[in-house]
């Protein structure tokens, strides 16, 4: 059986403490990143994000974000050994 994966899809998860902190952190980097003036819309919707998360995560919500996106911020950290950024390590994808 094979299944076909776009990575534009959704993907569901439960943040952990740890998973809240790289998110966040990734979101700080990109907040630094961002002339003010120039990208002030920008800057409001990352502002905003970070707010959700932080909500999300302490009712224990499931959060959203496309497949390439759940990659690049959270893969360098999901290896052997270290805190798991989401809850049981489980991911949850919409199937059509």
């Amino acid at each position: 059986m094979r299944l076909c994966v776009n990575l534009n899809e959704e993907v569901r998860f439960i943040l952990t403490d740890k998973g809240l902190d790289i998110w966040i952190k990734y979101l700080e980097a990109l907040l630094n990143s961002v002339v003010t003036d120039y990208n002030h819309s920008l800057r409001f919707d990352i502002e905003q994000e970070m707010k959700f998360l932080y909500k999300s995560h302490q009712k224990s919500e499931l959060v959203s974000m496309q497949l390439h996106k759940f990659m690049r911020v959270f893969g360098e950290h999901m290896t052997l050994g270290s805190p798991p950024p989401i809850k049981d390590l489980d991911v949850f994808l919409e199937l059509k």
